[in-house]
């Protein structure tokens, strides 16, 4: 049996990159929210300025939300782990 480096490194649960793939989409239509916001920042209005910082707090929670799962996941994997041995 070959030892391999990335065995120890990448996650044996799939769930784990489906995971990734949603923060990663939350953090990039966040990015692109906020680019935008910059860009057309001057002309709005007090109102609309809130809304979209509302908004980018959404984005925020969103991906807050996603990793949380993931730290609680890992957290029930080592916990598993240590408790068959």
């Amino acid at each position: 049996m070959q030892f391999r480096i990335f065995d120890l490194l990448l996650p044996r649960e799939t769930q784990f990159y489906t995971y990734m793939h949603e923060l990663t989409d939350v953090l990039i239509e966040g990015a692109a929210f906020f680019k935008d916001f910059i860009g057309r920042f001057d002309a709005l209005s007090d109102t609309e300025v809130h809304f979209n910082l509302a908004k980018i707090k959404e984005y925020e929670l969103k991906g807050d939300a996603i990793e949380m799962r993931i730290i609680d996941e890992l957290h029930e994997k080592v916990d598993r782990y240590r408790t068959t041995d």
